[in-house]
């Protein structure tokens, strides 16, 4: 059957008609300043990683975790690892130490030092662990009700910027209120798939419909 990208980070797509996602076999070898990991060398869970980032002299990286053959029977072993950079030595998080889920998406670090992550589902919310802390807490919607999980995510000083499927969403991780912009506030996107600030602190979105180009 033909392949078709739906959502393409670090080698995952989705085939049609098999309905099953798949992914390369392939070792974190991209992570800024951190080096090259692998099972085989390091205390990296597996390979299948999403997203990663340097920051209190670890590498951090997420770990979507083995998909099975069938798109619904999900994925498992996910989770996040905490590396030091030349030793390759540190420790896996998953559920067991409070991650939401062990589906881990991206990564991010906000201002108080905290590290945040996503598990793709907005209903997931996101998981954070704050520095010195070795057990993850997690916020499933803000004062609003808005639901703060995601697929990606970005900090801001203290507000994370959470792309979600359908909107991008503000969230003060202080006051725990949140905002969102959709299609209809100028996304001009229904997926957001990246996020970058500047050097000016002006946020830039990608994102895209299904269906086109």
């Amino acid at each position: 059957g033909s392949v078709r990208c739906v959502k393409e980070t670090a080698n995952y797509y989705f085939r049609f008609p098999q309905q099953c996602y798949q992914k390369s076999e392939q070792t974190v070898k991209d992570i800024r300043a951190g080096g090259h990991f692998a099972p085989s060398n390091s205390d990296l869970k597996q390979p299948h990683y999403i997203d990663a980032l340097q920051f209190d002299g670890y590498s951090w990286i997420a770990l979507a975790g083995k998909p099975s053959h069938q798109f619904n029977g999900g994925f498992t072993g996910g989770g996040v690892d905490r590396l030091k950079p030349i030793s390759k030595r540190g420790k896996f998080f998953n559920q067991k130490d409070g991650l939401a889920s062990d589906y881990c998406h991206s990564l991010t670090v906000t201002d108080d030092a905290s590290v945040w992550v996503t598990h793709w589902y907005e209903e997931q919310g996101l998981s954070w662990l704050a520095q010195g802390s070795e057990r993850w807490s997690t916020v499933k919607r803000s004062r609003e009700g808005i639901e703060l999980g995601g697929v990606y995510i970005k900090a801001l000083g203290k507000f994370l910027l959470i792309g979600q499927q359908g909107a991008l969403v503000i969230y003060d991780t202080q006051s725990q209120h949140a905002y969102v912009v959709d299609q209809a506030a100028g996304l001009p996107g229904y997926s957001v798939s990246s996020i970058a600030v500047d050097n000016e602190q002006t946020v830039w979105v990608g994102a895209f419909t299904y269906g086109r180009g």
